[in-house]
């Protein structure tokens, strides 16, 4: 099937909205990450979690063809929005 170049800009304008909902219920979630670490005395940066998380985005990167430095680096990103939610509760 053969698309116009507008198109297939449009398909991707499609998906960068869906990201932005994705990311959006991501930080809904870390906000109660949050105020739960907060309840608990936990602080917001769990190094052993976070590997974790790296790990599986990473792996999950590689299966698809996705360059796996450049994916932590996005995560790296939405961390760092996390944890300003995290301690902004």
């Amino acid at each position: 099937m053969k698309h116009t170049l507008d198109e297939l800009r449009i398909q991707i304008d499609a998906i960068d909205v869906e990201l932005i909902d994705l990311l959006q219920k991501r930080m809904q979630v870390v906000q109660h990450v949050g105020v739960y670490k907060k309840a608990h005395a936990l602080p917001p940066r769990d190094v052993a979690r976070w590997e974790q998380v790296i790990d599986t985005v990473t792996r999950e990167a590689k299966k698809r063809g996705l360059p796996e430095e450049q994916i932590r680096k996005i995560w790296d990103c939405i961390h760092s929005i996390a944890l300003q939610i995290e301690k902004s509760v």
